[in-house]
């Protein structure tokens, strides 16, 4: 056999060799580009696939307040002409607060994937630390509450929050992740995973949308969820 035959072989070799190693390594790639985010001024990151969009708008919460909760006094509602109840008062069975919504949200692989912070509407709102656990947990609650409530009524990822109460059935605990974790499926099949967290003077939530007909990604949520520190 020829030198030139030999050259010429041994170069096919190692383009076949290369093709397949491209190909290998491409079908190892991820399709999902992680990256930190975080809200200005706010060192509370999380890891989100996509490059995501943000939104911001002011929002109200109806809170139930424990009946039991003996500490502290209702957090003043955030309205810089109505003064704080003093703490002799007894506290309202519920009570609307205003709040700041701040979102990030993107799309990768058909779901959804978003991540939201919640404070009060200006200074005059007290830090988390002043408040007791039940009052912590009853603004946790009322932000499930109007999730669940929008998801349920199928509107799309970013619109107004409903308050409208949910049928408590509706609620999936999910243990493993810091935080509180709920799942669910609306009637039209389209579920969601979210998780939120409290933290210095805000209240975060992350969350997971999937299509109908398609489920969770089981990874892709690890993941998003973990990422928090």
């Amino acid at each position: 056999m020829s030198a030139t035959v030999k050259t010429r072989q041994r170069a096919l070799s190692g383009l076949c060799r290369a093709v397949l190693v491209s190909i290998w390594v491409a079908s190892c790639t991820p399709t999902l580009n992680w990256r930190e985010v975080r809200f200005d001024g706010d060192d509370f990151p999380a890891l989100m696939p996509c490059k995501p969009e943000e939104a911001s708008r002011e929002v109200t919460l109806v809170l139930a307040w424990p009946p039991d909760d003996a500490h502290g006094s209702t957090p003043s509602v955030v309205d810089k002409k109505r003064q704080p109840q003093p703490q002799t008062q007894a506290r309202p069975p519920s009570q609307e607060l205003a709040m700041h919504l701040s979102l990030k949200a993107c799309t990768a692989q058909d779901q959804q994937f978003s991540f939201a912070k919640m404070t009060w509407s200006s200074d005059s709102g007290p830090s988390t630390e002043s408040l007791s656990e039940g009052q912590k947990r009853a603004v946790t609650q009322a932000w499930q509450q109007a999730s669940l409530a929008s998801f349920f009524k199928a509107q799309p990822l970013g619109s107004a929050i409903n308050t409208q109460a949910v049928d408590a059935k509706a609620l999936d605990p999910t243990p493993g992740f810091k935080g509180q974790v709920i799942r669910a499926q609306n009637p039209s099949g389209q579920q969601a995973q979210w998780l939120w967290r409290e933290q210095a003077n805000a209240w975060y939530q992350v969350g997971v949308y999937a299509p109908s007909r398609q489920a969770l990604k089981v990874e892709d949520v690890q993941t998003f969820f973990e990422s928090l520190p």
